[in-house]
């Protein structure tokens, strides 16, 4: 799982229990915000089947520095993120309307190994009922640029010879 984050006041203040019942997650409403606005969110539960009524995304993205440099607050609460993971948040973040999201690294409880170890044989299912996957690099550079500049060449190409859409395997036809 990429990053940590953890909770500046006490570890797992901003996680209740999750259902039980059935497999549920957490999901981020990253609210709304100007430039210049503090990044926040809410954390909710969701049954994980009942996903297709509730969109989201779910956010991948590379370590970086694992310093819990940044603080954003979470239900009201101050919760320390690291870097890139931060980045990423103030990227998304819109100025008209809130983004529902599923990051790893806030939406599980880290403080609890029992919800870690679950959440994270869900995380196939997580990501394949995800309305989209969002890959976060990083900050703009000079370097991702270039990718990003050849993964455009790269799906023109496919494209062209007929490969717009490749089909992803489901969990059955990994054993075939």
């Amino acid at each position: 799982m990429a990053g940590t984050a953890e909770s500046a006041d006490e570890p797992g203040a901003i996680y209740g229990p999750l259902d039980s019942a059935t497999p549920h997650i957490r999901l981020l409403r990253l609210l709304k915000g100007r430039h210049d606005d503090p990044v926040s969110g809410e954390l909710f539960q969701v049954a994980l089947n009942q996903t297709p009524e509730v969109k989201y995304e779910a956010l991948s993205y590379i370590w970086g520095n694992q310093e819990l440099a940044h603080q954003i607050h979470v239900n009201g609460q101050p919760l320390n993120i690291g870097e890139i993971l931060y980045s990423a948040l103030y990227t998304l973040r819109e100025m008209d309307k809130d983004r529902i999201l599923w990051i790893d690294a806030i939406c599980i409880n880290r403080h609890d190994d029992s919800e870690v170890s679950h959440q994270i044989r869900l995380m196939g299912d997580i990501y394949q009922r995800s309305q989209d996957v969002i890959v976060y690099l990083g900050p703009e550079t000079p370097e991702y640029k270039l990718v990003l500049e050849y993964m455009h060449q790269l799906e023109k190409v496919l494209d062209e010879r007929g490969y717009a859409k490749l089909p992803v395997p489901d969990e059955e036809s990994k054993d075939s």
